[in-house]
């Protein structure tokens, strides 16, 4: 995410700023987050001609997408318990209500054959 140009379709469509602001740090070559965190909100609001507040809440804001979210094993089990695992038959993935289910021993009898 870090690297991801400012003026990319994907992180405009974030609005998180102004497009206009976004266009004065790309002419300034600031391209991306890791050119960006060479700055303080201080140099900012001197550069670009904007408020200390408003340096500090851009900044706050750009870089909380990058805000990583520490997880153990157990809690991403416990999250993903409830989904299915698809088979490649959609006639069995229907009677199984969605595929397989994570956590339990499904059994499957049937003759040999189709």
């Amino acid at each position: 995410m870090s690297f991801i140009s400012f003026t990319s379709p994907y992180f405009t469509s974030l609005n998180l700023i102004d497009n206009h602001l976004l266009e004065r740090f790309e002419r300034a070559g600031i391209k991306n987050l890791i050119d960006l965190s060479a700055y303080t909100s201080l140099e900012l609001s001197f550069k670009f001609r904007l408020s200390i507040f408003n340096a500090e809440e851009i900044l706050e804001k750009l870089f909380s997408i990058l805000s990583i979210q520490s997880k153990n094993v157990y809690d991403m089990l416990i999250e993903t318990s409830s989904l299915y695992i698809p088979t490649t038959l959609p006639t069995l993935n229907h009677y199984l209500n969605g595929g397989l289910r994570r956590g339990l021993l499904i059994e499957l009898c049937g003759s040999w054959g189709r």
